[in-house]
């Protein structure tokens, strides 16, 4: 598309002056069809922390228009809203439905910043109809980043990341979130964070639900773990929870094995003992293993794995020297 003139820029924010809102011209790229409003210095109110407001307008193509808007608070932390639609107006009609107070949640200390997409799902022509879409969670416990990006995937699990520690890092252990539930997958350890996923509904609006009231349970659990309680004791604290972690991560090979179990019961059950003497049923059996295999598959991936047996963990500390103590 060619770049924003005068006259454009003129007719597509007049909406916004309504408002207050005004130009940063110097900020703003016509070429780019980028238009970026000055930032707005907001007081604090309860229920939401002083911070700075940005918005900023795209039109990338015809009847297509994006809007911005970012809140950036004092911990150089920020939250995000991105509003999609075929107007300028409709998607700062958008963005005036959401309040700014959405995008934060204090809990016992921490402060969690939610970022969402919203879309207009109803047809061309029809009323417009907004579905909010939970992008990103992210909050600092214990000197470590926790972040859902609940955005990045269409499919059942989202990535959860736990940053290093400044200090230095033990080796958290990788069900340290899977205690909470079959929803948590175990961690692993990469050079920048320690990461998993969410298993989370695949329809909207019930993923973004869930995505948050899980998060928000794991922003509980982390501060009572890392913050409340010694490495040694979260092993005694968690004792059948990480035995039930290691069932279900053992259960496909678990399944994998009865099945070998239970084909040969069952020849032997009919005395084959000859290829010919093979029941025709068998023939069956190679194709509806492979049938449930890609039911399961469109669901979860089936990990056949031997996991670590859960013991007692030997750091004196969540981060910094690994110092060992005596597990009992």
């Amino acid at each position: 598309m060619k770049p924003l003139t005068h006259h454009e820029m003129l007719t597509l924010v007049a909406v916004f002056a309504r408002d207050g809102q005004r130009v940063d011209l110097a900020a703003s790229d016509r070429a780019k069809r980028i238009i970026r409003f000055e930032s707005l210095e907001v007081p604090a109110v309860p229920g939401l922390p002083a911070h700075i407001q940005k918005l900023s307008l795209h039109n990338p193509a015809p009847k297509e228009f994006i809007l911005w808007r970012h809140l950036c608070f004092a911990d150089g932390h920020e939250a995000t809203l991105e509003v999609r639609g075929r107007e300028a107006a409709q998607v700062y009609e958008g963005l005036e439905q959401c309040d700014p107070s959405m995008h934060y949640h204090h809990q016992s200390g921490a402060d969690v910043r939610f970022s969402y997409r919203l879309q207009n799902r109803a047809r061309p022509g029809a009323e417009v109809a907004w579905q909010r879409i939970l992008v990103l969670a992210q909050t600092t416990i214990a000197g470590r980043e926790f972040t859902l990006e609940a955005g990045s995937s269409l499919g059942a699990s989202s990535p959860v990341l736990i940053s290093h520690h400044a200090e230095g890092d033990v080796d958290l252990p990788d069900d340290l979130l899977s205690v909470l539930g079959h929803a948590w997958r175990p961690l692993q350890r990469f050079s920048t964070a320690w990461k998993g996923s969410l298993k989370l509904p695949q329809r909207q609006p019930l993923r973004s639900e869930r995505a948050e009231a899980l998060f928000l349970e794991g922003v509980a659990h982390l501060q009572a773990v890392l913050e409340g309680m010694h490495p040694e004791g979260f092993h005694r604290q968690f004792f059948w929870q990480r035995w039930r972690v290691f069932w279900w991560r053992s259960l496909w090979l678990q399944l994998g094995l009865l099945i070998l179990l239970g084909m040969a019961l069952m020849l032997w059950a009919f005395d084959v003992g000859e290829p010919d003497q093979v029941p025709m049923w068998v023939n069956n059996i190679p194709p509806v293993l492979l049938v449930l295999t890609f039911l399961v598959w469109s669901w979860e991936v089936p990990r056949f794995e031997i996991p670590p047996r859960p013991k007692p963990l030997t750091a004196a500390h969540w981060q910094g020297a690994m110092e060992k103590t005596h597990a009992g």
